[in-house]
């Protein structure tokens, strides 16, 4: 659907009143943010920007102005209103993002709708995705008390290099989620459409330059990451490849969106390279890892339950000695047990029967002679015998 790119002096007579008769802020909103199809001038948004900085006029009454301008009918002016609050979030004073974040509701345009022109519905779709993103910004700003596309992040986008695992996590997850906002707001064909716009022009090119600071921060934070890979744990390397696989789908839909920022001139002219080569690379030596570390740990854990049913088996064993009554006592007594010795069978003795001079020492009934004299010395006399079976 073309969009048509609007024409110079479409400014109200209520806006051209209330820029003259108002003050400086009053004068730069209006100006920045009147009804006219073009993109708000660069002289009036650095006014805005300069009065972040100033204790002259409040924050909040430079927040409060540009808010109020969001509350129009049309597309243009809350559009153009809400171009300046981002612009304002990345590069203005960080109390002013201060103060933002301490609102309860920055943007109530989820229910915006603008049929007054033929562009208006397809605008009106992409303000209330661009309302989405900018809350939900600011939100996680009051969370984290920073934003890695402002421009005072420099330190917290250099500690991205050297984190250590967890809070390298913690801030990559951070990082994907505020590029999925953008992409998912983007991928809509319809509401690409409309960055020919000049007015829509204007915000895609404040949406290239957040998705090109996420993309370099979550490249910092990748390579920290790889360095430290092969070094983590196994529920660490897990998790650091499911960022790494997110970062490269991400690293896809980042480079289309690049090719239409270049089309319709959001890029300023900048010749961005395809974002994810390198990670093409890498992922499959990092999968392999994670399933090798995978199947190494069911080893072990077959390991460790074929080590803890021997143990236990021997415990059995162990238990049923220390049923035997004479462990038991001997154990109790604090002494081993003395092995019950065997009862050796009589063995015949080695003297010679026929010798005279061996006495025999078995009780062996023939080992003696039942005939012989024992007074050796004294002659027999076999009548004198009454055993005699001769006589």
């Amino acid at each position: 659907m073309s969009v048509s790119r609007g024409k110079r002096g479409n400014r109200s007579i209520r806006e051209k009143l209330k820029a003259g008769t108002g003050n400086s802020l009053t004068h730069a909103v209006i100006k920045a943010t009147d009804s006219s199809g073009m993109a708000p001038k660069y002289k009036h948004i650095e006014a805005l920007l300069s009065f972040t900085f100033t204790s002259n006029i409040p924050n909040n009454e430079v927040a409060n102005a540009l808010i109020e301008r969001t509350q129009e009918k049309t597309w243009i002016p809350v559009l153009k209103a809400m171009t300046c609050i981002h612009r304002l979030i990345r590069d203005g004073s960080k109390d002013f993002f201060l103060y933002l974040s301490q609102l309860p509701v920055v943007f109530n345009l989820s229910s915006f709708s603008d049929m007054s022109s033929a562009e208006g519905p397809v605008l009106s779709s992409y303000i209330k995705s661009y309302n989405g993103y900018l809350n939900q910004k600011v939100k996680l700003f009051d969370k984290m008390q920073f934003d890695y596309c402002h421009a005072s992040a420099a330190d917290e986008v250099a500690k991205l290099a050297t984190d250590e695992p967890a809070r390298l996590f913690k801030g990559l997850n951070k990082i994907l989620m505020q590029m999925d906002w953008i992409l998912n707001m983007v991928g809509d064909d319809s509401i690409v459409s409309t960055l020919g716009n000049m007015v829509v022009r204007e915000s895609g090119g404040y949406l290239f330059k957040d998705i090109m600071k996420l993309w370099l921060c979550a490249n910092t934070a990748s390579v920290n990451l790889l360095e430290r890979f092969f070094k983590l744990n196994e529920e660490q390397a897990k998790e650091g490849l499911r960022l790494m696989e997110t970062f490269f789908n991400h690293c896809k839909r980042v480079d289309k969106f690049v090719q239409v920022c270049t089309v319709v001139g959001c890029s300023e002219g900048k010749e961005i390279p395809p974002t994810g080569e390198n990670l093409v690379r890498v992922l499959p030596a990092l999968r392999a890892h994670v399933k090798k570390g995978t199947l190494t740990e069911r080893y072990t854990e077959r390991t460790v339950k074929s080590n803890n049913s021997n143990s236990n088996n021997n415990s059995n064993n162990n238990s049923s000695r220390s049923q035997d009554p004479l462990l038991s006592q001997a154990n109790s007594k604090g002494a081993a047990p003395t092995p019950t010795k065997k009862k050796k069978r009589p063995t015949q003795s080695s003297a010679d029967p026929f010798d005279p001079r061996s006495t025999p020492t078995t009780n062996d009934p023939f080992a003696t002679d039942p005939f012989a004299n024992p007074n050796q010395n004294e002659p027999v006399d076999l009548a004198a015998n009454p055993q005699n079976p001769f006589l």
